[in-house]
């Protein structure tokens, strides 16, 4: 069951309800599978302005600046952070995770990221990273993140970070 049981829990429009019900604006107008048409993907000016709060976010986020961290996600108790040893659900299950995290071991490089958007609102960015730990070992590890454009500028929705090994 997805949230808080006012959508269906399977049918071929639970997705459009579950968006309906979440209220994300220029949804649910249109069948959200062929809502962009395919000149709409990647629009240049679009994709820049993602990557660049793309690059704000990464920057805030070695930086441990968690109120710009709190500042790019949704403030909603729909927003959904998966990390690697924890599930957040809501604003302030993210902020309290993140005030309470050690701001040593953040740094990492980036190896690969994706940005994908589609129409002018709606966007995926899709990082491998690496961390050096103080011994020299190395973990690598991705991030998702599906971000929406709202009055106040774009914000993620919904993130997920984890391993690899």
């Amino acid at each position: 069951m997805i949230g808080s049981g006012n959508c269906e829990k399977s049918g071929p429009n639970r997705w459009l309800r579950r968006v309906r019900f979440l209220g994300l604006p220029g949804f649910g107008r249109r069948d959200p599978f062929t809502a962009v048409n395919e000149s709409d993907i990647n629009l240049t000016a679009v994709r820049a302005e993602l990557t660049a709060v793309s690059d704000r976010y990464e920057a805030a986020l070695v930086a441990n600046d968690v109120p710009a961290l709190q500042e790019l996600f949704w403030e909603s108790p729909y927003v959904v952070r998966f990390g690697a040893t924890e599930n957040l659900y809501g604003t302030a299950e993210i902020e309290a995770f993140r005030r309470a995290r050690p701001a040593a071991g953040l740094a990492r490089t980036i190896i690969r990221r994706e940005v994908v958007t589609f129409g002018t609102d709606t966007g995926a960015v899709s990082v491998e990273f690496e961390r050096t730990a103080a011994d020299g070992s190395r973990t690598r590890g991705r991030q998702s993140q599906f971000w929406r454009r709202f009055p106040e500028g774009w914000r993620v929705v919904s993130a997920h970070v984890s391993g690899m090994k």
